[in-house]
C-alpha cells in the first residue's frame, strides 16, 4: 500500500511539472512527446511518464494516437476566442466588487503576491511561476466575496493557459503580465475604478 501511494504521489508531481511546462511554452502545439526524452528531462521512469501523460490526456492537454504516441493537443482558435469572451464577462463583472471591498490588508497582500510572481520570473521554475500567478489572481478575485464567481473564474483561467495566444511563451510576455499585476494593485490603491477595469481588460486580451 505504501509503495502504491508513493507511486501515485510521484505521478501526480510529475504530471504537475509537465503541465506547468506546457503552460509556459516549453512545448509547441502539436509537438510529439517522446517518452525517452521525457524520462531524461524529468528523471522519471517510463511507467510514471506514461501515467502522467494519461492524466494530461484526460485534461485534454495531450492526445494519444495509435502508432504515433503522445503529442501536445493542437490549439483551437475558435474555442480560445469563446473562452476569452466569457472570461471578459465574468472577470469584469467581479472588478467593481473587488474595487469596492478591497481593504488596506488586501492591497498589501496583493502587492506581496505580485512581487512574488515577478521574483519567480528570474529564479523560479515554470511550476513555481504558475503557482505564483494562480495565488495572485485567486487572492484578487477572493476580495469580491462571491464563491460561485470565484470558482467559475478560476476554472476558466485554468483552461485559458492551454489556449493562450502566446504571451507567456516569451520572457517579455511574462514580464508584461507581472507589470499588469502591479498596475492592478496600484489602480485599487489610488481608487481608480476605471483604470482597474481597463487593466483587467488588457490583461485578458493580451493572454
Amino acid at each position: 500500500m505504501a509503495k502504491s501511494r508513493e507511486s501515485a504521489e510521484l505521478v501526480a508531481a510529475l504530471m504537475q511539472r509537465i503541465q506547468a511546462d506546457i503552460r509556459f511554452g516549453a512545448y509547441d502545439f502539436g509537438q510529439r512527446l517522446k517518452l525517452s526524452e521525457l524520462q531524461k528531462t524529468y528523471h522519471a521512469s517510463q511507467f510514471h511518464v506514461r501515467q502522467a501523460l494519461s492524466q494530461l490526456k484526460a485534461l485534454k492537454l495531450v492526445e494519444h494516437r495509435h502508432n504515433c504516441g503522445f503529442r501536445i493537443c493542437q490549439q483551437d482558435p475558435v474555442g480560445r476566442d469563446q473562452l476569452r469572451h466569457v472570461r471578459l464577462i465574468l472577470e469584469r463583472a467581479a472588478v467593481p466588487l473587488v474595487f469596492e471591498q478591497a481593504t488596506a490588508d488586501d492591497i498589501a497582500a496583493l502587492r506581496e503576491l505580485a512581487e512574488a510572481f515577478a521574483a519567480a520570473i528570474g529564479t523560479g521554475s515554470r511550476q513555481e511561476l504558475a503557482l505564483a500567478n494562480l495565488a495572485f489572481h485567486r487572492r484578487f478575485y477572493q476580495i469580491a466575496n462571491n464563491q460561485v464567481l470565484l470558482d467559475l473564474i478560476s476554472t476558466l483561467r485554468e483552461q485559458s493557459y492551454y489556449s493562450t495566444t502566446g504571451r507567456w511563451r516569451t520572457l517579455e510576455g511574462i514580464s508584461a503580465s507581472a507589470a499588469d499585476h502591479f498596475a492592478m494593485v496600484d489602480a485599487i490603491e489610488r481608487h481608480d475604478a476605471t483604470g482597474l477595469d481597463r487593466i483587467v481588460l488588457q490583461h485578458i486580451r493580451a493572454f
